[in-house]
């Protein structure tokens, strides 16, 4: 058995050969990165529990991955850590000679190890007894920050990528440039999170105290040690879901970078990080804490609703929500915590043995199915819901965009001849996915447009990509964002309009848009069939509304360079990277039923029984959505302000109401989007306080990249 790691196209969804990472076992050394020092197990159960399967860590300025995984030296536990860069030359053939089981290259590739001081004997493999692991990259120090324990307290270490290390963290290596954790008399038990915190780290240790947060400067300092929870959970072992016999704490403390993406290292009491715990109960609680360990929420306790694995650590996705992913059933007979609970982290009995009938008969197999055994997965999304001003925090709902067909609709205060509309009244200003997302590749500051209202609406037509517009106090910001403006935040004196075409909500952009060409079943099927191409196109606004005057039209490409329009009648389901065009894929699902303002009802306008559909807790047009796209008996949706009706009266919607600020739409999926939703079994709960999505997903490859890497 090797370690492999394969790069993966995320938009082709091709995979490369994969290469080796790590040591592959053998009773002698005889090349390099064989033996038996540091080799992977498959059921050393002390190694495993260290580090999971292990960690896979990338270094953007290194252009180089690193491994860390519990490992096994003979009958000793421990640890490996690799490093190889991702254009890493192969090894030569007169080394791979001297292989004693060769793995076929063609197969897997074996390539030259990176070195540097990061490496030493002991790290490459070592019997040290591992016990805990944890580790993330920084994008100021370009360094990875790794924190474990062996048989003592928690010990935060930097691996030495880019030196020199300085302080307590100088000079890298296994035994050297340690930084024990603990604090008076409060020690650190267990590594379980770090995360970039300005050029320093901000820590999640599970202490003798309680679950810590922590803040270590880059020299190796403690500036700060707070307990956020006294309660721990303690780590189950087996499937009788009873606690380890050493009785050690549960790995569960999780923290994660809230309201800006997670290549941001931003710290302080503006930043927003999410912690998750479990107490001594089994209860699971969600808190929103700033850059200075203080928590800026109210607690959520969300054990009824999700559970996370104990070795994975938590995402941030490009737009600032926190994501993980797992799999589990309800525990109905509160086996492994309160009932009627996502719980355990064991999740399976033994496979039942039917050693007699495998004798008797060969081709019967020696073990049966796993009892109760599912391979669908669980995503969890948590979107922020505060942000601090340079006043005051302000603790309001998020705007939810995670549909799979089309981003959120804000609902407009009024619409111009000229094409602008404002967006959600007087006194806002312009987001991108939510409230909090102002990020500054969205838009254009642009000085012409600063003397009026009128002079920014200007240079929003001169910039062919504008979707909008933002301006206050001279200040003017052209949109240019994919996804288009689909969130606003109250501030004096601001002023947001959009600048699409009616229905122009309904496009998405696919692969992020922009540098995107639009293709058929993989990036090569272009066939001219496929779309009619338009010239002399001024503006996306001109294209987009070329599309929506055609029933048929599936989406776009826009050629801003050379003003050329495609407007595709063929389903997008590729994209090619070519620079100066963009593309986006329209969602035809969702239609109005009788125009905008309008309430839905069943066989007339007073028809409106409650039996017609369910009310679902929704902070978005998209979230609603994608809670009728989850139903295989959904008619159709009425939002409005935050509320969702789903429909699923069996006779659909057949009448409205008007109704100011509220929308109706009819669900007529398309063949592509039914035989989807056929597959995809998506439970939806929810609890008060942030927007909360969980999602179930069937095993299929292809649902699963739709429904996790695409979406999220």
């Amino acid at each position: 058995m090797v370690l492999a790691v394969c790069e993966l196209n995320t938009t082709s969804m091709e995979k490369k050969k994969p290469w080796q990472i790590g040591k592959q076992y053998q009773a002698e050394e005889t090349a390099p990165n064989t033996g038996i020092w540091g080799s992977l197990p498959l059921s050393a159960w002390f190694a495993q529990r260290s580090a999971g399967y292990g960690y896979l860590v990338y270094s953007p300025f290194h252009r180089s991955w690193t491994a860390w995984y519990g490992a096994s030296v003979g009958s000793h536990t421990g640890f490996a850590m690799h490093t190889y860069h991702r254009d890493a030359p192969m090894i030569s053939a007169e080394e791979y000679e001297k292989y004693s089981y060769p793995v076929p290259r063609d197969q897997v590739e074996l390539r030259e190890e990176a070195s540097g001081p990061w490496r030493d004997h002991h790290r490459t493999g070592t019997g040290d007894h591992q016990a805990s692991a944890a580790l993330s990259y920084h994008p100021k120090l370009q360094d990875i920050g790794l924190q474990k324990h062996t048989h003592g307290p928690v010990y935060m270490q930097q691996y030495g990528l880019s030196p020199p290390t300085e302080g307590a963290f100088a000079p890298p290596g296994h035994k050297t440039g340690r930084l024990e954790l603990s604090v008076g008399n409060d020690t650190g038990l267990q590594a379980n999170t770090l995360k970039p915190c300005g050029e320093g780290w901000l820590v999640g240790i599970i202490a003798e105290s309680g679950n810590v947060c922590a803040k270590i400067s880059r020299l190796g300092e403690i500036l700060l040690w707070k307990v956020i929870e006294a309660s721990v959970g303690k780590m189950p072992c087996g499937s009788s879901g009873k606690n380890c016999g050493d009785q050690a704490p549960g790995r569960m403390l999780r923290l994660a970078r809230l309201g800006v993406d997670s290549e941001s290292s931003d710290c302080g009491p503006e930043q927003r990080f999410l912690m998750g715990f479990e107490k001594s109960d089994k209860s699971r609680w969600l808190v929103e804490l700033d850059g200075d360990c203080k928590e800026v929420s109210e607690r959520s306790d969300v054990t009824l609703h999700t559970h996370w694995p104990l070795y994975q650590d938590w995402t941030t996705t490009a737009e600032g929500a926190v994501a993980w992913v797992t799999s589990w059933h309800l525990d109905r007979e509160g086996r492994w915590g309160p009932v009627n609970s996502p719980n355990g982290v064991w999740p399976y009995d033994p496979k039942p043995m039917n050693e007699d009938a495998h004798e008797a008969s060969p081709e019967t197999p020696l073990f049966g199915p796993t009892p109760d055994a599912t391979n669908a997965a669980k995503i969890t999304v948590y979107y922020p819901r505060s942000m601090a001003t340079k006043s005051s925090t302000a603790s309001t709902a998020a705007t939810t965009t995670v549909s799979a067909t089309q981003a959120s609709t804000s609902s407009s205060a009024g619409t111009g001849g000229d094409g602008f509309e404002e967006v959600d009244g007087l006194g806002r200003a312009c987001r991108g996915a939510h409230e909090n997302d102002n990020s500054g590749s969205h838009y254009q500051v642009v000085a012409s447009g600063s003397g009026s209202l009128e002079l920014c609406k200007e240079a929003c037509l001169l910039e062919p990509l504008c979707n909008g517009l933002e301006f206050s106090r001279g200040r003017c910001e052209v949109w240019t964002r994919p996804g288009g403006i689909r969130a606003t935040k109250a501030l004096s004196n601001f002023r947001c309009l959009r600048y699409e075409p009616p229905g122009a909500s309904s496009f998405q952009p696919m692969d992020g848009g922009l540098g995107r060409t639009c293709r058929g079943a993989n990036a090569n099927d272009n066939s001219p069939s496929y779309y009619s191409t338009h010239e002399n196109v001024d503006s996306l606004f001109e294209c987009k509304a070329l599309c929506l005057k055609n029933a048929e039209c599936k989406g776009i490409e826009y050629g801003f360079l050379l003003r050329r329009c495609e407007v595709w009648t063929r389903a997008v389901q590729a994209t090619e990277s070519v620079e100066g065009f963009a593309c986006w894929a329209r969602d035809t699902d969702f239609q109005p039923v009788s125009g905008t303002d309008q309430a839905c009802r069943g066989a007339h306008s007073k028809d409106n029984s409650a039996n017609y559909y369910t009310v679902v807790r929704e902070q978005s047009l998209d979230a609603c959505k994608l809670a009728c796209t989850g139903r295989t008996d959904c008619k159709g949706i009425e939002y409005s302000a935050g509320r969702c009706e789903v429909w699923t009266r069996p006779e659909g919607i057949q009448a409205t109401f008007p109704l100011k600020g509220f929308s109706c739409l009819r669900y007529q999926p398309s063949a592509s989007t039914a035989a989807l939703v056929q597959k995809k079994s998506r439970s939806r709960r929810h609890f008060l306080g942030p927007a909360f999505l969980q999602t179930g997903y069937q095993p299929s490859v292809t649902e699963f990249t739709e429904g996790a890497v695409t979406e999220l």
